[in-house]
């Protein structure tokens, strides 16, 4: 391998691991309960994803995301209506809703250059 992408390779996971340690160190500040519904959902989203792409990390992951939202289906929590978000709430799910629509439509022109 060479020198720039084992540097690209570190970087990405030196931002995994500070960005894993934010969450950890926020949601204890704020005593934020795990949401086992979103678990579940992204377990369903990856278990298919990782057989499709021959990723056993990625359906390894799914189906214990899967077991963990089904196992807690008693504390599921009910997403809330866009009419009973705060504007703060609201504002940071569209600047979110945005960021993920930038960055789709990215990966869709970078795929067209790079064929």
């Amino acid at each position: 391998m060479d020198s720039p992408s084992l540097y690209i390779i570190i970087g990405i996971a030196v931002l995994i691991v500070l960005g894993l340690i934010f969450v950890i160190y926020r949601s204890k500040a704020e005593n934020v309960k795990p949401d086992y519904r979103t678990m579940f959902i992204l377990g369903a989203i990856w278990f298919p994803l990782g057989i499709a792409l021959e990723n056993p990390g990625s359906w390894g992951l799914g189906i214990v995301f899967m077991i963990a939202g089904l196992v807690n289906k008693d504390k599921w929590k009910e997403e809330k209506k866009w009419s009973d978000l705060t504007s703060e709430e609201q504002k940071n799910k569209l600047i979110l809703i945005i960021g993920i629509a930038v960055l789709l439509l990215i990966g869709v022109v970078a795929y067209f250059v790079a064929s």
